[in-house]
C-alpha cells in the first residue's frame, strides 16, 4: 500500500526494506536477507545521498547481515559506513567509536585480533 501511495522511492519503504531484511536474517534466510537490504541500501543512496547517516546505516546493516556469507564484502560495507560517517559527523561523534567497535568485532570473529 505504500508503494502505490508514495512511490518506490521514499523513507518509509527504506525503513521496511530493512526490517523485513532483519527478519529474513533472524529467520536464517540469508540470501533474502542480503537482496532486501542491498536494496535498502540502493534506495537510501537515491533518496537521502551517499554521503548521509541513513545510507551509512544501511551500510553498517548489510555488513552485519553479509558477515554469514562474505567477510571480504561484509568489511567494504563497514568501511565504506565508517567513512560515511566520518564525511558527515566528523572523527569524534559517537557513531565513529561504534561503526570502529563494529569493525574489531568482525576482525575478531575471523581471528585477527592485530587488526581488531
Amino acid at each position: 500500500i505504500n508503494l502505490q501511495v508514495s512511490g518506490p522511492i521514499n523513507k518509509e519503504a527504506v525503513i521496511c526494506l530493512s526490517q523485513l531484511a532483519n527478519i529474513h536474517f533472524k529467520f536464517g534466510d540469508y540470501n533474502q536477507a542480503v537482496q532486501l537490504q542491498t536494496k535498502c541500501v540502493i534506495l537510501s543512496e537515491k533518496l537521502f545521498g551517499k554521503i548521509h547517516t541513513r545510507t551509512a546505516q544501511a551500510y553498517s546493516s548489510l555488513a552485519n547481515i553479509t558477515t554469514i556469507s562474505n567477510y571480504t564484502k561484509a568489511f567494504e560495507y563497514m568501511k565504506r559506513a565508517l567513512y560515511i560517517h566520518e564525511m558527515v559527523c566528523g572523527d569524534n561523534h559517537p557513531e565513529i567509536s561504534s561503526t570502529y567497535s563494529s569493525l574489531g568485532f568482525m576482525y575478531l570473529e575471523i581471528d585477527d585480533s592485530q587488526s581488531a
